[in-house]
């Protein structure tokens, strides 16, 4: 079964249930072409609906994800700001490898009440991580700038990803 990681990932439960290898590839798009053009021997992808349709491909099996609420989020990047404000932030920050730097950070964020909608740990290097965070507001709320003001000297590095408009899934 060819695709991208995360998507074969996500769907572990079916690969095991039905003892299917799972092969990674760049994507989930380029595996789903491979397998057009090059019709491998028992050869399935996992990819989207759209797939389907760009090389001609049958879908055999539906919903093979672990959890039906799996989505991918993509990000949009442009050396310009937005004009349009929005209303979900994102930012990554790295803090010092001592007990208590990341609740000081996180702790920044509740006394402005602000609501944080998911907080990844990534390693950056062996024994380091940086945080990737998400949360509701927009960079023009003063709550949230003053959020970020307090939390810049506290970190080793604080990168604000950009603010936009939540798109809902579906």
């Amino acid at each position: 079964m060819y695709s991208h990681p995360q998507a074969l990932a996500q769907a572990r439960n079916f690969l095991a249930r039905n003892k299917l290898d799972p092969i990674p590839y760049s994507n989930t798009a380029g595996a789903a072409k491979m397998l057009a053009e090059k019709r491998p021997k028992g050869g399935a992808v996992i990819a989207s609906k759209l797939c389907e349709k760009l090389y001609h491909l049958e879908i055999v099996k539906e919903g093979v994800e672990d959890l039906d609420k799996n989505i991918t989020r993509f990000l949009v990047l442009s050396k310009e700001a937005r004009t349009e404000e929005g209303d979900k932030c994102s930012v990554l920050f790295s803090t010092e490898h001592k007990a208590g730097t990341l609740f000081r950070v996180l702790e920044v964020f509740a006394k402005e009440s602000i609501n944080l909608t998911r907080i990844e740990s990534i390693p950056s290097e062996p024994g380091n991580y940086s945080f990737f965070l998400d949360f509701m507001g927009s960079n023009r709320d003063d709550n949230i700038v003053r959020a970020i003001e307090t939390v810049k000297p506290i970190t080793t590095g604080f990168k604000m990803l950009g603010c936009y408009k939540e798109r809902q899934a579906g």
